[in-house]
């Protein structure tokens, strides 16, 4: 028989190896719960070391955007932009209304059959697309005269302060605008390309900004520059329908007036290149028996350079019968 001393040894013996491996089990059971967790939180930080790295481009955007808050405006609000332009295309419209609309005395005593020889040569260049027919016919005829020089003389203003104007090159085609600013490119109709629209946003803000930044004499120089494309562009377009002016008013006094309104286009356009919105003239196509007189004027890009997904009219295209 065992003493008691013995069977307390046992139970105690049996006691501190039931205790011991019970450690053992949690020491093995946790570890490994704790090495899991170690090891899913590397996991975690390696993932997040590869899904991270696109996630830097907007901080790196959001840098670049900083730099260039120095020399981007605030935008204009909608309503300018649209007063602005319709104020442009009235002046066109009133100018012709007033120095070439046919009234009694002009109609009995200036209105050619047809054009000299001269004059249909010049008129022949400003035959358009837009146009249903050739201007000299459409010119000659009192019904149709007023709305052909309208569309003619919009044509002639637009094509000098269009930046990268692609269209057929008009009488007196050189740009009224400031050098930086006729190599940009338009981008209407084209594909979106979210890169290149950027580029040429950032190009656009800085240029004009480097622009309001030249000294007096650099800005002389392009005000001679410009006024000297005006002359010639006015010359051009005189030679071509003075023989349909109105005898109520002197040439001086119709070339001042369209002077004027040529310098007032050249600062809308540099209004609107200067915008960090974007905005390009459309000459629409016409429906059977309407043509364009009045291009449409919409808005492509938001303030921060990015292609609108559908293009935001701000004025409508005036058509007429002709």
């Amino acid at each position: 028989m065992f003493s008691v001393e013995v069977f307390v040894g046992a139970i105690i013996g049996s006691v501190f190896v039931s205790a011991y491996l019970t450690c053992l089990v949690a020491y093995i059971v946790f570890g490994r719960r704790r090495y899991k967790k170690l090891a899913d939180g590397a996991a975690e930080r390696e993932k997040g070391r590869h899904t991270d790295q696109p996630n830097r481009a907007p901080a790196s955007q959001a840098q670049r955007n900083s730099f260039l808050d120095n020399y981007v405006p605030q935008p204009a609000d909608d309503q300018t932009v649209k007063d602005r332009i319709l104020i442009l295309f009235d002046q066109v419209a009133l100018h012709v209304e007033n120095y070439y609309s046919p009234g009694p005395s002009f109609s009995s005593t200036r209105s050619p059959s047809s054009p000299s020889t001269q004059s249909a040569k010049l008129l022949s260049l400003y035959d358009s697309p837009c146009l249903p027919a050739s201007a000299i016919p459409l010119v000659c005829d009192l019904k149709t005269r007023s709305s052909v020089i309208k569309q003619c003389l919009i044509r002639t203003v637009l094509s000098g302060i269009i930046p990268g104007l692609s269209s057929p090159s008009l009488p007196g085609r050189a740009s009224f605008l400031p050098l930086g600013y006729t190599s940009y490119q338009q981008r209407l109709g084209t594909a979106a390309n979210s890169a290149i629209d950027q580029a040429l946003f950032q190009w656009r803000m800085l240029t004009a900004f480097v622009q309001r930044e030249l000294s007096t004499t650099e800005k002389q120089s392009f005000v001679d520059s410009r006024n000297k494309h005006i002359a010639n562009t006015i010359g051009i377009f005189n030679a071509a329908f003075g023989s349909y002016a109105n005898p109520q008013y002197t040439d001086s006094e119709r070339t001042g007036h369209l002077t004027r309104l040529i310098r007032a286009a050249t600062d809308l356009e540099i209004f609107l290149f200067c915008q960090p919105c974007g905005f390009e003239f459309s000459w629409q196509e016409s429906s059977a028996g309407q043509t364009v007189i009045l291009p449409a004027v919409v808005k492509i890009s938001d303030e921060h350079g990015c292609r609108l997904e559908t293009d935001q009219i701000m004025v409508d295209a005036v058509t007429v019968d002709l």
